[in-house]
């Protein structure tokens, strides 16, 4: 039986992962930075881990100890036009989305060496392809760890660690609603117009998502790379 860590599983596409990871039989450890938000969830193991904390990340490893299959979800995101930006948060969408992925490949990459195999499974988004007004920051933060991601498969498939991305379709759960926005007068009009615009967008059920992207991780050979696209066409052709 195989060992899969899950970070930012607390909500949306991490729990939805955990539920259907569980339910394939794999031993899921889930995280979060909060682990009592997974009370409620079955799962192998359940840990606190903040992957933007480098002693975080460090306790996690002597936690674990050993972990076949990684899926580095955990993301946030803020909202607003770059001129209105507050630059510590985006250093802080920095810091997860891109940092916190970092941590976990310099932390676990040991780990998987040793057994000479392994598999991290990348969320990533289809804003790192092409920004959309407002969400320039975590757009730029999922393309830089898209571009680390490329340079990981490479060095580390001499040690038999696979690497996949994927480019995650939209979802509907709360990190999008809930985000931090920026704007001021200049920027009121299309503010309020991409709010509109996300209020009516019903995205994929993260639950739904999750089914799809198990199915990819189980799928010999693996994909390096899933795009958006494949990943709504497998949606449509097996829920409709």
């Amino acid at each position: 039986m195989k060992t899969i860590l899950i970070t930012g599983a607390s909500r949306g596409l991490g729990r939805a992962l955990v539920k259907e990871l569980n339910e394939r039989n794999y031993q899921v450890i889930a995280s979060a930075r909060n682990s009592h938000d997974l009370n409620d969830l079955q799962a192998f193991q359940k840990i606190s881990l903040d992957i933007s904390n480098d002693d975080s990340v460090l306790k996690a490893v002597e936690t674990i100890k050993e972990v076949d299959l990684i899926i580095n979800n955990a993301a946030v995101t803020i909202s607003g036009p770059i001129e209105a930006i507050d630059i510590n948060a985006a250093k802080e969408v920095f810091n997860v989305n891109f940092f916190g992925a970092l941590r976990i490949f310099q932390a676990f990459t040991p780990i998987m060496r040793a057994k000479g195999q392994g598999l991290m499974v990348n969320i990533s988004s289809g804003t790192a392809q092409q920004s959309p007004p407002l969400q320039g920051i975590y757009a730029a933060s999922k393309a830089a760890f898209d571009r680390l991601c490329e340079a990981y498969r490479i060095e580390v498939q001499p040690f038999g660690i696979s690497v996949m991305q994927i480019h995650s379709t939209g979802i509907a759960t709360q990190m999008r609603k809930e985000q931090t926005i920026f704007t001021n007068e200049y920027y009121a009009e299309i503010t309020e117009r991409v709010k509109q615009m996300e209020q009516h967008m019903a995205g994929v059920p993260p639950e739904i998502l999750a089914k799809v992207i198990a199915n990819n991780i189980e799928r010999r050979p693996l994909a390096t790379f899933v795009r958006a696209q494949d990943l709504m066409a497998e949606i449509k052709a097996i829920y409709t």
